[in-house]
Parts: C-alpha cells; sequence; structure tokens
C-alpha cells in the first residue's frame, strides 16, 4: 500500500505547507467574510490581524463571523493551520489588507 500523504499537501507562497483540504476550507470562509459586504470586509481584515498577531482581539461582530465562518474558536482563538492559510491569503495592512492567491501569493483572490 501507497501511504504518500504529501500528495494531500499544498506548498503555500509564504514557504510552508498546509493540507490541501484546510486550504480550500479556509480559503472558502474567507470569502465569505469579503463578500459579505462592509461588516463582512471589516471582519476580514480583523481575521487577518488575529492571524498575523495572536494577542489582537477580535471586536465583538467580527468574532462573531469569524465563529460562524469557522475560522475562530468560541473565545475568539485561531489554529496555527488556519492562521496560516489566513496569513498567506492576504496582503496589505489594516482596513487596506486585500485577499490574494495563498499559493502563488499573486493578484486578487477569487
Amino acid at each position: 500500500m501507497n501511504d504518500d500523504s504529501s500528495a494531500d499537501e499544498v506548498h503555500l507562497h509564504t514557504g510552508n505547507l498546509t493540507a490541501e483540504p484546510v486550504l480550500r476550507v479556509v480559503s472558502l470562509a474567507l470569502r465569505g467574510l469579503r463578500e459579505g459586504g462592509l461588516n463582512g470586509m471589516l471582519a476580514f481584515a480583523d481575521v487577518v490581524a488575529l492571524a498575523r498577531d495572536d494577542t489582537f482581539v477580535l471586536p465583538h461582530t467580527s468574532q462573531g463571523r469569524a465563529f460562524q465562518a469557522g475560522l475562530v474558536d468560541e473565545d475568539g482563538r485561531m489554529e496555527p493551520g488556519i492562521a496560516e492559510v489566513v496569513r498567506a491569503s492576504a496582503a496589505g495592512e489594516g482596513y487596506d489588507t486585500r485577499a490574494i492567491d495563498p499559493v502563488t501569493g499573486q493578484g486578487e483572490a477569487a
């Protein structure tokens, strides 16, 4: 039996590996936030801030949206694997943060 688990891993542009299912789920969750109007875009920027600095405290509204999207637990904490994909999926700072392709690091993510 051939157990090649590396077939399920994806190289992010940051140089780190992630499981392909994690990449898909996190990418869909981030897209859902970005497409959620102004509050969704604010939540996206806050989630990126949390992924970059685990001492960042999500505002209440953003925490609720991030929890519903499955990006944080009920206490507003983010798993390291999710944080890595979020960091790879964003460029810019603060509310000027935009989505990029987490694998290539190029352009706007769809």
